[in-house]
């Protein structure tokens, strides 16, 4: 869910996996240093700050993806599996060629068939490591 507020009005915000809000600058870009987490699980309220903000609440949804498997595909343990099944049998066959001769790679591209972008649950921690 994404929501402007103006001024420093109170909003309702819904149960969400957790909501970051940020003030934007005249030409409506979150102004990086105000970015912040006001909330998570449970539905609140948050008054705004004065200016402009811009309010982002995420949840989890889980779809078993187009071909039926629950694969969490932003997991950084993921990467040696996917390696070793996808890309190493190629570097096997082609004999050091990947990266040289080989032009292209084999990648999932998130988002395909109208799914909407991919999540982990580790998400929010991320974040505010980052």
């Amino acid at each position: 869910m994404e929501k402007t507020v103006t001024g420093s009005a109170t909003v309702q915000l819904p149960k969400s996996a957790f909501t970051v809000a940020g003030k934007t600058d005249e030409n409506g870009r979150i102004i990086a240093k105000t970015l912040q987490l006001i909330g998570k699980e449970a539905a609140f309220s948050w008054q705004a700050p004065a200016g402009k903000w811009v309010v982002y609440s995420y949840n989890i949804f889980y779809h078993p993806g187009y071909d039926g498997g629950k694969v969490n595909y932003l997991n950084p343990k993921l990467m040696d599996v996917f390696i070793s099944i996808a890309h190493q049998p190629y570097e096997d066959h082609f004999d050091g060629k990947m990266g040289k001769s080989i032009p292209g790679v084999f990648v999932d591209n998130e988002g395909d068939y109208g799914w909407k972008m991919a999540w982990s649950d580790y998400l929010a921690q991320r974040y505010r490591e980052l």
